[in-house]
């Protein structure tokens, strides 16, 4: 998988993205102007998601931490649950470790609401470890970090 900066083009082609059902929560408003916390994954020619980092990943009420730099992701609905969800995953935690290692960090964190369990299990099958439990008025988050090797 291929990382490529965040430009408006892209950026737009993600607001775009619906997801239905239960992960209609994720649906992207507008990322255009905060685009530079932004990267996009790509395969071949295909937008597969996005990764973003810092204060952009954090959820409300999160407390920011001068250890873990904060990452999230989305990946393109019509690729979920299509057998991509590793290697996207890799490619996004991948150049996290390389922003985090750069910029002095410990390490990476992540929150994900309390009923998604498959994101659960890919953070803690990259070993990620649970925190604590956030809670805000888009329901309950686990938060989970992940130390990184120095030098990463």
């Amino acid at each position: 998988m291929e990382i490529r900066k965040m430009d408006r083009e892209i950026a737009a082609q993600i607001s775009g993205w619906q997801y239905s059902g239960e992960l209609a929560i994720y649906s992207q408003e507008d990322i255009a102007d905060n685009s530079s916390d932004y990267f996009a994954i790509y395969e071949n020619a295909t937008l597969v998601g996005f990764g973003v980092v810092g204060d952009e990943a954090m959820v409300k009420e999160q407390s920011p931490s001068d250890d873990y730099l904060d990452v999230g992701l989305g990946m393109n609905p019509d690729l979920i649950r299509r057998g991509n969800g590793r290697d996207f995953t890799l490619a996004v935690l991948e150049n996290a470790k390389r922003i985090a290692a750069g910029k002095g960090f410990r390490g990476l964190r992540c929150a994900i609401l309390d009923w998604n369990i498959v994101s659960q299990k890919m953070a803690t099958t990259h070993g990620f470890r649970h925190a604590r439990d956030i809670s805000n008025d888009g329901g309950t988050f686990k938060e989970f970090e992940l130390d990184i090797s120095p030098g990463l």
